[in-house]
Order: C-alpha cells, then sequence, then structure tokens
C-alpha cells in the first residue's frame, strides 16, 4: 500500500483544483442577483430562494443575499443541487444522502420527527404486465433502514398506477393511488383512487378500497377525477382531498378540451384512518371555479380540515378564499395586489403564502416574489430581482414574459 500513498494524495488534491477552477469561472462570467426588498422585512425572504430560469442566463438561484449559477455548481452536484422537482426532496438528500438516493417523487414520501417513508409502485413483466409495491422505511434515531416488496392486488387489470399520498401510523402505511384499469371492448378506460394499507411488519398489502372512480352510473356524462395537492406534501395529514367533474357526452375527450363544459359533482374529503368520505356540495365550486383549475387561474390546496383557494380576479389582483372541510363553509376571503404577467407559482408554509410570479413593468416583466400573513390577509413582504454590478449597484432585471419560469425554495 505504501506505493500508492502519492496517488491517494493526489487525488482529493486534483478533484479540489476541479472545484476551485469551476467556482473561479463562473465567478468571473455570471453576473450576480439579489432578491431586493420592496416592501417588509428583508427577514422574512430569509428562509427562501427562488430558483429562475433567466432567458440570457439559464438556471439561477436567487437568495436577499446572492446568487449562485448553474456554472457554479460542480458537474457531479447539479442533479442534486438543481434539478430536483420539491425542496423538501432536496433538504431531505442533503442530510439521509444514501437513503434517498433515487427518489424523487414527493407524493411517494412520508416523514415525520422520527422516520421517513418511500412508497414506490413498480411495474413488472412485459407480456403480462403487473405491479408491485416496493417500501423503504429510514428509522432517524437508529440510522437504519429496511425495504421490502409487496404485491399490488389485482395489478395486472391496471394500464398504470401510481402513488399520490403516503401516511404512517405506527406499522400501519397508508398509500394513496390513483389507477387507470384496462380499457375494455366497447368502453373507455375507468380511473379510480385506491387506497392501499400495508403492514409493516407482515410486509404486505392488507386491505385495497377504492375511494372514488370515474365510473359513470349512465352513458349521457363523462366523470372525472381532480385530485387536490396538500399544503405539505410528505408530512403528516388525515384527509384524501378529490373534485369530481362532469362533462356532457358529445364534448371533448378529456376534462381540459372539455373545460366549459365540466361542472362540479362536489368536494370529496375521505378519512384515511376512520374510512369516512364526506362530499360537500357549495356554490363555491361553481363552473367558475372549476373552469378557472384547467385553465391555471385558480390554485387549491388543503392543510388538516382546512382548503385554500387562491383565484385570479384580474392580472392586478388575487382572491385568497380560506374554506372549513369540518364546517363546509367559507372562514375567510381577501384580496392580495399583484401586478403578473401570466401564472404564478404559490407555496404555503407556517401560515404564509409564498407568491412567485413576473411583475409587469411597462413593455416587460421580472421576477417578482410576495409573502402573505394568512390569518391578517396582508402582504408582509415585497421583492423583486435585482442584478448588482461591481460597484455594488442594483439594476431592475427585465425581459419580454409570459409566465414566470422557475420555483421557490423553502428550507
Amino acid at each position: 500500500m505504501k506505493r500508492y500513498w502519492k496517488t491517494a494524495v493526489l487525488i482529493p488534491f486534483i478533484i479540489s483544483c476541479i472545484g476551485v477552477y469551476y467556482i473561479q469561472a463562473a465567478s468571473d462570467h455570471d453576473p450576480v442577483y439579489i432578491l431586493s426588498t420592496q416592501k417588509g422585512s428583508v427577514e422574512e425572504a430569509a428562509p427562501l430562494s427562488m430558483e429562475l430560469y433567466l432567458p440570457k442566463y439559464g438556471r439561477v438561484s436567487v437568495t436577499s443575499e446572492g446568487s449562485r449559477s448553474e456554472n457554479e455548481l460542480l458537474p457531479w452536484t447539479k442533479d442534486d443541487e438543481l434539478y430536483w422537482f420539491d425542496s423538501r426532496l432536496q433538504s431531505l438528500s442533503r442530510v439521509y444522502r444514501a437513503f434517498m438516493r433515487g427518489k424523487r417523487d414527493i407524493r411517494a414520501l412520508y416523514q415525520d420527527e422520527n422516520r421517513i417513508a418511500y412508497a414506490e409502485i413498480r411495474e413488472i413483466g412485459k407480456v403480462e404486465p403487473d405491479y408491485r409495491f416496493t417500501v423503504s422505511v429510514y428509522d432517524k434515531q437508529r440510522e437504519a433502514s429496511h425495504s421490502f416488496e409487496a404485491a399490488v392486488p389485482q395489478g395486472s387489470q391496471y394500464e398504470y398506477i401510481i402513488p399520490i399520498q403516503v401516511q404512517m401510523d405506527g406499522k400501519t402505511m397508508k398509500v394513496v393511488s390513483r389507477a387507470v384499469k384496462k380499457a375494455k371492448l366497447q368502453s373507455g378506460a375507468v380511473e379510480e383512487i385506491h387506497l392501499f394499507t400495508i403492514d409493516l411488519e407482515q410486509k404486505a398489502v392488507l386491505d385495497d378500497q377504492t375511494i372514488v372512480t370515474s365510473a359513470s352510473p349512465d352513458q349521457t356524462s363523462q366523470l372525472y377525477i381532480r385530485e387536490i395537492t396538500a399544503v405539505n406534501p410528505g408530512e403528516a395529514e388525515h384527509n384524501a382531498v378529490f373534485l369530481m367533474l362532469q362533462s356532457q357526452e358529445g364534448q371533448a375527450g378529456n376534462a381540459l378540451e372539455a373545460s366549459r363544459s365540466v361542472v362540479s359533482q362536489g368536494l370529496v374529503v375521505y378519512n384515511l384512518w376512520t374510512g369516512q368520505k364526506k362530499v360537500i356540495q357549495d356554490e363555491l365550486f361553481s363552473s367558475e371555479i372549476v373552469n378557472g383549475l384547467e385553465y391555471q387561474t385558480v390554485q387549491m390546496k388543503y392543510a388538516k380540515d382546512e382548503l385554500l383557494l387562491t383565484v385570479k380576479q384580474s392580472p392586478q389582483e388575487l382572491k385568497v378564499i380560506r374554506y372549513s372541510l369540518a364546517e363546509g363553509k367559507v372562514k375567510q376571503t381577501f384580496p392580495v395586489n399583484v401586478a403578473s404577467v401570466g401564472d404564478g407559482k404559490e407555496e404555503i408554509r407556517n401560515n404564509r403564502l409564498y407568491i412567485l410570479y413576473d411583475k409587469k413593468t411597462g413593455a416587460s416583466s421580472s421576477p417578482a416574489l410576495n409573502i402573505v400573513e394568512l390569518d391578517q390577509g396582508q402582504t408582509v413582504y415585497e421583492g423583486i430581482l435585482m442584478e448588482k454590478d461591481d460597484q455594488g449597484m442594483l439594476k431592475q432585471v427585465t425581459y419580454q414574459s409570459s409566465s414566470v419560469n422557475g420555483r421557490i425554495n423553502l428550507e
């Protein structure tokens, strides 16, 4: 081994030099951006970054203190640092790197203070495709993980099946999945939402329930299932929430194309642990809201027993609606001023609504961020993207855009 000590010393040195080269090369050419505070305290924006795609410079990650570009990252870390689908996965990957390797769907993940779990559904077989669960659980206290496979009940009857929510309690895992059955002759494909109960000790699926189905009781209409995502996917929730839509026969073949004829059949709230199913009929879920969902002018998310809707009233204003799922009524409504171009991106964390959008500035637009405190219904922070020159002077970044291209990362 003594013969190779020089090689062992040189390899880390060479890697370090390569890293310094890439960082230095980037700092010599890439501009520096910051999220410049226009209203409120800069502390409000401290825990977040904006990951943007700018027409001239590609991907950049921007905070209130500065930025880093795609070029500044080492080649082998780009995939982990910039291309993760969800910032929560990104954060978990940094801490639990070995366990999180290859796990990139936030809908298949669950975590609490004691463990992380991931339930993937894999297709097996080519001639007669079938499906199996691959379940992985990491114990944070013991710093140990285990995994196993379990058959999806009657898996061969599905065209495809994917997990959309995972919950855990003790040794029991609940996996909510969206499935499409193979189409039979003279009938269309049927979409279903299933709830699978998995015993982590027995390493088997104990139960398979169908929560909702698109199967129509008659031939005069088509039913569609709209999944409502959780505010904090991957964290503990006791409900799964869906909006049932209906379009008349003879219209376009899917809900998006037929959005003008789509009407609501009610909001389905299903308690994963008690099996209680509630259908809420409310004029709030009118054709205006339903069509807004299809055209992405309405965003809808839920947390515990509350539904949060943001409705784009005009290019200058959003309407925020807080709806109680337990009481079946609107709790609060208030406007938020955003002079936006196109659609924005929204995140909710710690009772705050974060809105990333392209702010209209004359004939151009600039990436901007608003933070709204939900209980008070007030905007507590407004920021806009600025470029800092070598002398420390700031200038606003403007470009032609129809919608912001980026996302908010909250640590």
